[in-house]
């Protein structure tokens, strides 16, 4: 599934909404906000608690957000620190925006509360969505699903839970004995539960999972309500083969926080600026003269979904990475001098007959909200984009194009604080000295020390003896840059198929890009040109072909796995790695696996191929979430998808059956 449904509403005679499925309301019936202070921070001293540490809050039934804003309003009063606080909340129907504007004119809820949460309210897509509070150091990462089915995808530890469901008698779901054991599961040591609810059931189902659970003063008529608190967890250090131990990521030991980060492209830039934003020092080294020499350098980047009619993984991660680089793009727009970027929106035809019945197929599936797609016709298509286009197609209403440059160094000059730039410096070779990663140069030199090192190099990232297995392929990509006023068309949005075209950028339009396998020139080649202008002529039949040789444009190279997927996490020790997993690459389930061994404070982050804007900001979130161990903007899944290990798995599966 790649929607999730909106509940269905009333609001009774005091404005109190109240789920029509479930019969119940969302909250107090007198004062929903006293109630969520009293059993939601006050039962677990919850303000004390998070003083002087980062802390992680998880919440299942987000409703209206009501907790959320209570927990916001007293982090905002009494946390004045720089500790960090991650609210993760679970909501299987997700209200829309409209329904909580009109709930909190409602209850007069003070709109520095509410206008960042309903800016960036995600549309009801399946999967986890993180809304970053930066002026207050909270994170809220909503995940859309079934409750079970999203705990079973998520991978922190949290310091307390608002078990905030609809009555037990009501959604019985929510409170079952897989839920408590999950909940346990992400539960830290000493980490509490607090609920309104005081059923026997609930009562039980936590208890037996692990919890040691007491009654306290209820809210309000209600006599009692729930408090749990987790002690003496136990944790597995051995995993069966389906748990695939060699995907778990370790927990970081460094605490110093100096990173050198390999590579100043979107990749390296972004990670760089995720690092900063969470209090890191970065030094960041690359060979070129400036910021997105390479394959970030080109004129602009492309921003939209990509989906499949069976939702795959590379579907999953590029929808939720559009999503997430929306919110990403606003934020730094609305703090940045100069930046900027455009929402023009894009028209996508199919390339052939077969891709417009998967189109179609796709667009019939489900209830897909129109702010993401909408299937139009030839002439609803044309009309948008001032072109005679080929076909019927899709229109995507939030597509975006911006410059990778200004991007970058946007992201640079909004932390230029904590970083620095080590330009025409190649990093070739790198070593762990103690606790200590040193990096050195061609002449092997030392450049710089530090805690961490992220590997973010595109296709050179295989250039070091730690990383030489990743197995990252060459793509060469070419656009061609078609002059305005020799060109017989007009886009006003972005067109494409088999490639792309923009509307103008600095008086020229944007055509492209090529995809050459195992070729590194990046030459300017008039075969490409005209392969590019073939394509427009096709997806726009009214083009006018010109002379191609009369073309300026420019040539990139992409980094690209076995798998298309990108590369990003912790680096394995190979060897250790190959010893350790020979038996299960064979499929054996007859051992007890561990986790893997790590170079300790070595991260790789490449492999986006031609997907970079929508998959770099969500992924390098993601990297430095794990690098900080914070919850993850992604799910396990997706984690998994993107993990390093995954092609260490491959290539031993391959070694192994092929020997004797």
């Amino acid at each position: 599934m790649l929607t999730v449904q909106t509940p269905q509403l009333n609001f009774n005679s005091d404005g109190i909404p109240c789920s029509k499925l479930f019969a119940d309301p969302y909250f107090s019936l007198t004062n929903p906000l006293e109630e969520s202070q009293h059993v939601f921070l006050a039962s677990t001293n919850i303000v004390q608690r998070w003083k002087n540490q980062n802390f992680t809050i998880a919440e299942l039934g987000f409703g209206f957000g009501i907790n959320f804003i209570t927990t916001f309003n007293a982090w905002r009063k009494h946390n004045p620190s720089k500790q960090n606080l991650h609210y993760v909340s679970i909501e299987k129907y997700p209200v829309q925006p409209a329904d909580l504007t009109k709930c909190y004119e409602q209850l007069n809820i003070p709109s520095v509360l509410t206008e960042h949460l309903l800016k960036h309210y995600p549309l009801p897509i399946q999967g986890f969505h993180s809304i970053e509070f930066n002026q207050y150091n909270l994170t809220l990462t909503l995940v859309f699903g079934e409750a079970l089915d999203c705990l079973k995808q998520c991978s922190f530890l949290a310091d307390t839970w608002y078990l905030d469901g609809f009555a037990p008698n009501k959604n019985k779901a929510l409170w079952t004995s897989d839920i408590a054991k999950q909940v346990y599961r992400l539960t830290c040591d000493n980490g509490t539960l607090s609920t309104y609810s005081a059923a026997s059931e609930v009562r039980k189902s936590f208890s037996h999972a692990g919890f040691n659970i007491e009654k306290k003063l209820g809210f309000g008529k209600k006599r009692e309500m729930l408090v749990g608190t987790l002690t003496n967890k136990t944790s597995s250090k051995s995993y069966l083969l389906k748990d695939k131990s060699w995907l778990i990521s370790h927990s970081p030991s460094t605490g110093h926080k100096h990173a050198l980060v390999i590579g100043a492209g979107m990749a390296g830039t972004a990670i760089s600026a995720a690092l900063a934003k969470r209090g890191w020092r970065v030094t960041m080294a690359d060979k070129n003269t400036s910021l997105a020499s390479e394959a970030s350098g080109n004129a602009n980047a492309i921003l939209m979904p990509r989906l499949s009619a069976d939702h795959d993984i590379q579907s999953q991660l590029t929808l939720l990475g559009f999503l997430y680089s929306l919110r990403y793009l606003n934020y730094l727009k609305q703090h940045s001098d100069n930046f900027n970027w455009y929402q023009c929106g894009a028209i996508q035809i199919p390339r052939d007959d077969a891709q417009w019945e998967r189109m179609q197929l796709i667009a019939s599936q489900e209830n897909i909200p129109e702010a993401l797609l909408q299937p139009v016709s030839q002439q609803l298509a044309s009309e948008l984009t001032n072109c005679s286009v080929a076909s019927d197609g899709w229109y995507l209403p939030l597509a975006s194009w911006l410059s990778p440059t200004q991007l970058c160094a946007a992201l640079i000059k909004q932390y230029s604080k904590d970083i620095s730039f080590l330009a025409n410096t190649e990093i070739c070779s790198i070593k762990k000295h103690n606790s200590q990663w040193i990096a050195y140069n061609q002449d092997k030199q030392k450049v710089c020390s530090a805690d961490a090192i992220i590997i973010a190099n595109s296709i050179s990232a295989n250039q070091f003896s730690q990383t030489r297995w990743c197995q990252l392929h060459p793509r060469r990509g070419q656009i061609s840059l078609i002059p305005e006023q020799k060109c017989n068309i007009q886009p006003s949005k972005i067109i494409c198929a088999d490639a792309y075209m923009t509307p103008a950028i600095n008086s020229h339009y944007v055509v492209g890009a090529t995809f050459i396998t195992a070729d590194t020139s990046t030459e300017i080649r008039q075969s490409e040109h005209e392969e590019n202008l073939l394509k427009l002529n096709k997806m726009i039949p009214s083009y006018r072909c010109g002379n191609a040789q009369a073309l300026s444009g420019r040539a990139g190279i992409r980094a690209v796995s076995t798998d298309r997927l990108p590369i990003v996490g912790p680096v394995a020790e190979e060897t250790n790695f190959n010893t350790m997993y020979r038996d299960a690459a064979l499929g054996s389930t007859h051992h007890a696996y561990p986790t893997p061994k790590y170079h300790d404070g070595l991260y790789l982050a490449s492999g986006f191929g031609s997907r970079g804007l929508a998959w770099i900001p969500l992924c390098t979130e993601a990297l430095a979430c794990l690098i900080n161990d914070e919850p993850s903007p992604l799910s396990k899944t997706l984690l998994n998808a993107i993990h390093p290990n995954r092609i260490l798995m491959k290539n031993l599966v391959k070694r192994v059956q092929s020997s004797p």
